[in-house]
């Protein structure tokens, strides 16, 4: 009998195709990419280099080879000789390096293994390590004789010099509680990763990490300009160590930069550009800028369409000659802290008006021009972003933005589709009195206070005249109390506010992120007495905010079909399994629960136990929901360094 053979185009030959196979490998993690590679020689030769292309020594099983890679127990002999072979086999194809250790940073200059490389990302794994931290006994150094002054004594310790162009401008940073052999492998790594990164000529991005200044630091800006400009592709820049950034030196020798992070202070007399440069579209600075230097910013780089700043002074100088007549094309800007209550109106009136492209506006709290003006006249806005989030709402630490002054965007800014602002609050009352416009809010995170609570004697008194109201009109007469009269009022009033309050929220029904709380209690306190947590606990959650159960009308937050996060961390709640089980079933979307996560610290964890109950419990019903804490203790990731 004739046998039929597979046409070539079948299904059985589509794994032979090096053309077809190629087009579904940039959808594949690292994990798929190995067992692909594994499959035949075919698979193996198109897979590989996709591979390698990054190394990313954060992300899959390299901590756990890193952290082990120096002791007796290695697993599989995967030591520093081990690293050093992969990069020698498989440098060739890597394009990206994201690197913290000091051994893989090694590695990859060694005899040029790495020297293909598009983006280099160096940042000090041990930043925050206990060996960074200042000591508590530099008093006691006064005492040791030493005649010295207190800064040379402290300096770390300084090595050989790997480089010519070292000398003279490498210079050891604090040493700190580092030992000595941390010092000297310190100052070698500082070395490496500028070594490497000049092996490179090709890079388009060049990310070191202001904490590098740590381990040793270059006294020369000479030396990082010079050193920039044989790099003559670089489109991001992230570098430590220059004080006073020379823009139009560093902008002239590199044509096709786009992105800059400095950590250090703009100064108008050195730094200002003295031209226009059109490359750059991404600019972030640690410093505060007077009026004179922002606009010159503006200005002198017409193309900037993020501007994040320290903060800003905002006196008064002739803006129109500056700009030339011409507004700006800025879309994003970030001012960390906040403007302040006195320079509200200067900046609303002489800032906000020359960028009418401004999309995204983030400041630490937000004022009523400030907001008045982003509404009214910022008409492409989408977005306001608190730049800060503080690690609790305690009365002690937290922001206090004027109280409603988030409900002037919501109510103005047609547009809006994020209020990220948990530090703002807005009254039940004075929601229950001014509609808001933004019917495509996305992202809400915002507290919603004042709302009237039911006390334990009050539910004491519903609950008993709910079972008279059980009972048959034969078995109770009416019953006339002036106080049961009075709790029934109070009643009806919580469920009358309570259920505009769930009404307003569920109109908005492009709702991703549902956020309205945050931690309540004295967190700095908790650090510093941990061995008595119940006294450093003992604050209260948030008063008077939405009960959040079903007899409160939860039920009416049905329509947020879309909803992804829900926080109520610090919300004075009364969700109990019912409430659960209703959310599980009505947001089917929800991925991220914010209110329930255990404690991060396990001497805490009897005081948390209701919450592991109803997390356990909700862990059953929809085990695919992540509960994370709102801001979690000594996590940083809320710091705005870097955030691209």
């Amino acid at each position: 009998m004739h046998q039929a053979h597979p046409s070539p185009h079948s299904h059985a030959h589509i794994g032979h195709i090096p053309e077809v196979i190629t087009k579904f490998r940039l959808h594949l993690n690292p994990p798929d990419l190995l067992s692909c590679v594994n499959v035949s020689r075919l698979w193996h030769n198109v897979f590989i280099a996709a591979l390698w292309e990054t190394i990313d020594d954060t992300c899959f099983a390299w901590p756990t080879i890193l952290q082990n890679h120096d002791s007796y127990d290695a697993q599989g002999h995967k030591d520093a000789d081990w690293i050093n072979s992969l990069f020698a086999k498989y440098g060739f194809f890597i394009r990206h390096l994201r690197l913290s250790w000091p051994v893989m940073i090694e590695a990859a200059y060694a005899d040029n293994h790495c020297v293909r490389l598009v983006s280099l990302r160096i940042f000090p794994r041990q930043v925050t390590d206990k060996q960074y931290d200042e000591p508590r006994t530099h008093n006691n150094l006064e005492q040791l004789g030493d005649p010295r002054p207190l800064r040379v004594r402290l300096q770390a310790i300084t090595g050989p010099v790997i480089s010519a162009i070292f000398d003279g401008v490498l210079q050891p940073s604090m040493a700190l509680s580092r030992s000595t052999a941390q010092q000297l492998r310190d100052w070698r790594t500082t070395q490496i990763y500028w070594l490497l990164a000049l092996a490179n000529p090709n890079l388009r991005a060049l990310l070191l990490d202001w904490s590098l200044s740590r381990l040793a630091r270059i006294d020369s800006d000479d030396f990082i300009y010079d050193s920039l400009a044989k790099l003559p592709y670089l489109e991001q820049v992230e570098v430590p160590d220059i004080d006073e950034p020379d823009l139009t030196r560093m902008l002239g020798q590199l044509p096709n930069l786009k992105c800059l992070y400095n950590h250090s202070y703009l100064t108008k007399n050195k730094s200002a550009p003295a031209r226009t440069f059109n490359q750059i579209v991404w600019l972030s600075t640690l410093s505060t800028v007077d009026s004179l230097m922002f606009f010159t910013l503006l200005s002198r780089l017409p193309n900037l369409e993020f501007l994040r700043i320290h903060g800003m002074a905002c006196e008064k100088v002739n803006t129109a000659a500056i700009m030339e007549g011409v507004l700006s094309r800025l879309k994003i800007l970030h001012i960390k802290i906040q403007v302040m209550k006195k320079v509200d109106r200067r900046f609303a009136t002489r800032f906000l008006p020359w960028m009418p492209e401004l999309v995204e506006f983030g400041s630490r709290m937000l004022w009523s021009e400030t907001a008045k003006v982003l509404a009214e006249n910022n008409l492409k806005l989408k977005i306001f972003r608190q730049t800060q989030d503080y690690q609790s709402l305690h009365r002690y630490q937290r922001l206090k933005p004027k109280i409603n002054v988030a409900s002037i965007l919501l109510e103005l800014s047609l547009g809006l589709k994020t209020f990220n602002g948990i530090h703002h609050r807005i009254t039940a009352q004075h929601l229950a009195t001014h509609s808001w416009s933004c019917a495509g809010l996305e992202v809400f995170r915002c507290q919603i206070v004042g709302l009237p609570t039911l006390n334990k004697s009050d539910r004491v008194v519903l609950d008993n005249l709910s079972a008279i109201g059980s009972l048959s009109a034969e078995e109770t007469p009416l019953s006339a109390d002036p106080r049961h009269i009075n709790v029934q009022g109070k009643q009806q009033h919580w469920l009358n506010m309570h259920g505009i309050v769930y009404d307003r929220l569920a109109s908005l029904i492009h709702l991703t992120v549902l956020d309205l709380g945050w931690e309540s209690r004295d967190v700095w306190k908790l650090e510093e007495t941990i061995v008595r947590p119940s006294d450093a606990w003992s604050e209260a959650p948030i008063h008077e905010t939405l009960e959040l159960s079903l007899a409160s009308g939860l039920h009416r937050l049905a329509p947020l079909t879309k909803l992804e996060v829900f926080g109520f961390d610090g919300v004075n709640y009364r969700i109990g399994k019912p409430e659960l089980e209703w959310m599980a079933r009505s947001w089917l979307r929800l991925k991220v629960m914010r209110g329930l996560h255990a404690s991060a610290e396990p001497r805490l964890a009897r005081l948390f136990s209701p919450r592991t109950v109803l997390r356990e419990y909700m862990q059953t019903l929809r085990p695919d929901v992540v509960h994370e804490p709102a801001f979690p203790l000594g996590d940083n990731k809320y710091e705005d360094h870097l955030q691209s």
